[in-house]
């Protein structure tokens, strides 16, 4: 158990974990996450169950609007309404 205390603290000497980096940005913990499933920070890794973020990494700009409605992929916004299209 030793070597995993060590390893861990060497780990976090040079990142931070999710629940730093939403305090630091003021977010939610939820939303670092998401930030790192799509690789929007660069250098954040997964090491098990955690991820973990370079000390000076700055948090990401927010999406485009555009990006976002491009992103959706429900029925709804997928398909144009046929009303509007006259």
């Amino acid at each position: 158990m030793a070597y995993h205390k060590i390893d861990w603290e060497m780990i976090l000497h040079r990142h931070k974990r999710v629940k730093d980096c939403a305090e630091e940005w003021g977010i939610s913990k939820r939303r670092v996450q998401i930030y790192c499933e799509e690789d929007r920070i660069e250098g954040a890794f997964k090491y098990g169950q955690y991820w973990l973020i370079p000390k000076d990494t700055q948090k990401p700009p927010e999406k485009k609007e555009e990006d976002k409605l491009i992103s959706c992929r429900c029925m709804i916004c997928f398909f144009p309404n046929p009303l509007q299209l006259k």
